[in-house]
């Protein structure tokens, strides 16, 4: 049985997808705050208005919004560091990095960037829970290879085995990415 708080946050996180209001707090606020996190505003000593602190109570909501949709989408986040990492959004030719640090301290975060590419989420989409085109073909290669690996399980292959050959594949893949982006450094 779901809780009551649950329900209401659930409530909340919905509301958040399928209105703008949220979205024209945020730039409003952004103007006077480009760069914020909810832990800054945790002991109550920068005046803000009831709206500003329900909206920032309410900002892991909109973090969760955001990555549900683009999980659903196969868009996955900026890595930061290795702690951080933000999501790219835009609305009204305003870009925001949306993100996450986890540390001794763990927060969301929002910097307003004015200066953003094609790269970011139109949040349109988000709000009409638009699928994005290459959706679809990811979703589709995936169901293929998830066919295969239970086929090689069924022939008798080790799920560990199976595992580790997926894991040196991932470093690989992880190494070759690090190496095209110094290469465009270098470029």
């Amino acid at each position: 049985m779901e809780n009551k708080h649950t329900k209401i946050l659930e409530e909340e996180k919905e509301d958040i997808r399928k209105k703008l209001n949220y979205m024209l707090w945020l730039e409003k606020f952004t103007e006077n705050n480009p760069k914020f996190s909810n832990f800054d505003f945790l002991d109550g000593r920068k005046n803000l208005s009831e709206e500003d602190k329900k909206n920032i109570y309410c900002f892991n909501l909109f973090y969760n919004v955001i990555k549900k949709y683009c999980e659903n989408n196969y868009i996955y986040p900026v890595i930061d560091s290795k702690n951080s990492s933000h999501f790219n959004i835009k609305y009204n030719n305003i870009g925001y990095q949306i993100g996450l640090s986890c540390g001794e301290y763990s927060y969301m975060y929002c910097k307003r960037n004015d200066n953003y590419d094609d790269t970011y989420i139109n949040y349109e989409d988000i709000l009409l829970n638009k699928k994005q085109p290459h959706t679809d073909d990811i979703k589709k290669i995936l169901e293929e290879l998830q066919t295969i690996v239970i086929s090689y399980y069924e022939q008798g292959i080790p799920i560990q085995a199976i595992q580790s050959s997926l894991n040196k594949i991932e470093i690989q893949l992880f190494n070759k990415s690090e190496n095209d982006k110094m290469l465009g450094k270098i470029l």
